[in-house]
């Protein structure tokens, strides 16, 4: 789902690359959706200008189904914050995303939070669903590729139902600037 032009080069190593944004790949039968939780200029892509935030917040969800069972993951990248810090615009933004959380019920939230887990907005959606990376992890940041190195902040999430089983969750480097998660869900 679009959610930003970048057409300027800027922090956080951003060059030009054209439309941005949040996506879902599922294999199998099933079905796509998306919803804007925030919306920063009305119907029109916002552009990038160096602000971390000027981005549309979007939530997008792939269900699987087979047989009888059927399964909803969704996924986010949500709003910035300096430190880590909660700001206004998250406690707003967080207050849209739950609402489209309540309403559509996915099995599994994940993405990249931009909130440090024990922080109020981390805590809000632990409310919710079970966090499954593990109490153990340090950081959920590629060392390596993020672009302020060393950080240790749990903020990529990992939330599920609580009737689910999960097992083997793992963070896997080298991929991006954030680690991989992986996990096996049973049904």
């Amino acid at each position: 789902m679009p959610t930003l032009n970048v057409d300027e080069s800027g922090r956080p190593g951003f060059g030009k690359r054209g439309v941005f944004g949040v996506a879902i790949f599922g294999r199998g039968n099933g079905t796509f959706g998306g919803k804007y939780y925030f919306k920063r200029r009305g119907n029109r892509l916002p552009y990038y200008h160096g602000h971390p935030n000027a981005g549309n917040r979007a939530l997008v969800w792939y269900a699987l189904t087979g047989g009888s069972q059927k399964l909803m993951v969704a996924t986010t990248h949500f709003t910035w914050s300096k430190k880590g810090q909660a700001t206004g615009k998250q406690r707003r933004e967080a207050r849209s995303l739950i609402n489209i959380v309540d309403n559509i019920k996915p099995d599994v939230l994940c993405g990249d939070f931009n909130a440090p887990r024990g922080g109020e907005i981390f805590d809000c959606i632990s409310k919710r669903l079970v966090d499954r990376i593990p109490q153990d992890t340090i950081t959920t940041l590629d060392p390596e590729l993020h672009y302020a190195g060393k950080l240790d902040l749990v903020v990529d999430g990992f939330f599920t139902q609580p009737r689910l089983s999960v097992e083997k969750v793992n963070l896997i480097g080298g991929i991006s600037d954030h680690c991989a998660v992986v996990g096996i869900i049973n049904l």
